[in-house]
């Protein structure tokens, strides 16, 4: 077997066959793939094409929620954005207050 990693924003993950295979794995308020969210959909090599091997998605990790049980914003940390995103952001944003963690 080959293992292959693709790596995608969420808006993408909504649509063709992972947003037909996958969607029921994705928060019931959003309707939407969570940041960093994973599953795995399994295809096998038929001649030079991917094809599908019918077997269901699977989630692999949740991803960031970004609502607590009061389903309410949650803030986010400095380590949930990364610098280098902290920094482009704060060319073009007001002035924000992340938490610290290490």
């Amino acid at each position: 077997p080959i293992v292959l990693a693709v790596v995608t924003h969420s808006n993408f993950m909504q649509e063709g066959e992972v947003g037909d295979k996958c969607n029921r794995h994705y928060p019931a308020r959003t309707k939407k793939p969570r940041n960093n969210q994973v599953v795995m959909l399994k295809y096998k090599l038929e001649g030079k094409k991917l094809v599908l091997t019918g077997e269901d998605c699977m989630p692999v990790i949740d991803g960031t929620n970004m609502y607590d049980a009061g389903d309410e914003l949650v803030g986010l940390c400095r380590k949930d954005i990364g610098e280098n995103c902290i920094a482009s952001m704060s060319e073009v944003t007001m002035p924000m207050t992340l938490k610290k963690m290490k």
